[in-house]
């Protein structure tokens, strides 16, 4: 049985006015806002990271110190699209963020890392389309996982994702999930 529950997400994306400030002083910046929102809503919270931006394990370093409840990670890598016939950019901010199947083991590295390093619960996301995908996240360190772009072409995705997590319990012989975040070391 899932629980629900209201939070807010707060995307650490390095603004243009950042792009001339050393990692650390980016990361301290995005560390100060973090904090300040923390006490200016009363709801969980949660830091995504993006993962193109270095220095993640630092940056999530700091959203727990800075009150975060929970971390979501990864959302979309950062692609580039060019039309060769009409030779200009595909999109019209010139790049846009890739999702789905290609991200998914980039995802499942940066979940596994950052579990290691971080004592708060994970939202693991990035190109999980079946049970076996969700089961690598969760086997790496997630403590819940997030179904994007399968939901694009599947609306049932995330039902079925949820009953093949629970045959494959039934199968491994696992009677809870929690026995299963972060079993793979």
């Amino acid at each position: 049985m899932l629980s629900h529950s209201f939070s807010v997400s707060l995307p650490y994306k390095i603004k243009h006015f950042q792009a001339q400030l050393p990692m650390k002083k980016k990361t301290r910046h995005q560390a100060d806002l973090l904090f300040l929102f923390r006490y200016a809503v009363f709801l969980s919270f949660s830091a995504s990271v993006h993962a193109c931006v270095s220095g993640n394990v630092l940056i999530l370093h700091l959203s727990s110190a800075g009150g975060a409840d929970v971390l979501s990670l990864i959302n979309t890598l950062t692609g580039m699209k060019i039309d060769i016939n009409r030779q200009t950019f595909a999109l019209a901010n010139k790049t846009g963020g890739m999702s789905g199947p290609a991200v998914h083991p980039i995802a499942v590295r940066m979940v596994y890392q950052v579990a290691q390093a971080v004592k708060l619960p994970i939202i693991g996301m990035g190109g999980i389309e079946n049970a076996e995908d969700a089961i690598e996240m969760i086997l790496a360190g997630a403590t819940a996982v997030s179904v994007g772009t399968a939901n694009f072409y599947n609306p049932m995705a995330t039902l079925e994702i949820a009953d093949g997590i629970e045959d494959y319990m039934k199968r491994m012989h696992v009677e809870n999930v929690q026995d299963l975040i972060g079993a793979v070391h």
